[in-house]
């Protein structure tokens, strides 16, 4: 199906997607590697507190999505939730600094199995999750199949893998991924874009070297299935608007926060965001079951 253009395309955020961040290109100071079987993930903590895991999207990494280095001036939203929490922020296997993977089978069970090891080395019992896009299908599953390590899960404009939710778009993108197409190409199959908005996408993504990997990952969320009436640790929703919001509201196991005046693809760069999760974390909460 295609959809309507982004609108985030006619963004301030995506004015400047001919810029580029030199941030995104050097490796973070302070990451440590965390072995998990078949690879590690490398992982960046700061501040102190609560812990909460902070889990990028797919195609993403820590430097882009969470550290401004989509483009000068992006927030700094894991320094933002520093100030009040232990943020523990992998990238996820295929992503960023982390060991990829061909075999979708490693981003199954396995992806959630990472994220284990993860709270292990970091000696963490228990943690909040705040997990956005696609990632959303690990947090929840991880809720689902470990619910003594989750304290509470925030899923950023996703529903995650649960019946209803539309994941077409899953199998598309991991398509476009194995036929070597940039992800400007990538979302044309999915939006009516012009070709000056898909070069200015590629630009501000820049090239994609391990489509392979995500290809993978991508069909790996679907493994991800979770029926929302077995999870019972407390899940908020932060929806863009438009976005997940209308579907979200109608499955009412969750609440859902819309955040105005955003998009799917820069919801994450609003400042509320930030400050939504810190209220949701804030609030007192109670298993659901």
């Amino acid at each position: 199906m295609i959809r309507q253009p982004y609108p985030e395309l006619q963004s301030p955020f995506f004015a400047q997607s001919f810029v580029r961040n030199p941030i995104r290109y050097h490796p973070a100071m302070g990451r440590v590697s965390v072995s998990t079987k078949g690879g590690y993930l490398s992982v960046v903590e700061e501040g102190q507190g609560e812990p909460v895991l902070l889990l990028h999207g797919w195609s993403g990494d820590v430097e882009r999505q969470w550290r401004g280095g989509l483009f000068p001036g992006a927030p700094d939203v894991l320094g933002g939730l520093a100030q009040s929490f232990r943020v523990l922020a992998p990238d996820l296997r295929g992503h960023g600094e982390s060991a990829p993977s061909l075999e979708v089978g490693d981003y199954g069970r396995q992806a959630a199995d990472d994220l284990l090891a993860v709270l292990d080395f970091f000696e963490v019992p228990r943690a909040a999750i705040v997990a956005y896009s696609m990632s959303a299908t690990i947090g929840l599953f991880l809720a689902s199949v470990a619910p003594e390590r989750v304290s509470r899960l925030i899923l950023g404009d996703s529903l995650g893998n649960v019946p209803g939710a539309d994941l077409d778009y899953i199998l598309s993108r991991a398509s476009a991924m194995r036929a070597g197409l940039s992800y400007g190409e990538m979302l044309a199959l999915e939006s009516e874009l012009s070709e000056e908005q898909v070069q200015g996408i590629n630009a501000l993504v820049g090239p994609i070297p391990n489509s392979a990997a995500l290809a993978a990952a991508a069909d790996g969320s679907l493994e991800h299935r979770v029926d929302p009436e077995a999870v019972c640790v407390p899940v908020h929703i932060l929806s863009a608007d438009p976005g997940v919001s209308e579907a979200a509201q109608a499955l009412t196991t969750f609440p859902v926060t819309i955040v105005p005046q955003t998009s799917h693809m820069d919801l994450f760069l609003s400042p509320q965001f930030v400050e939504e999760i810190k209220h949701i974390l804030g609030a007192p909460h109670e298993p659901r079951h």
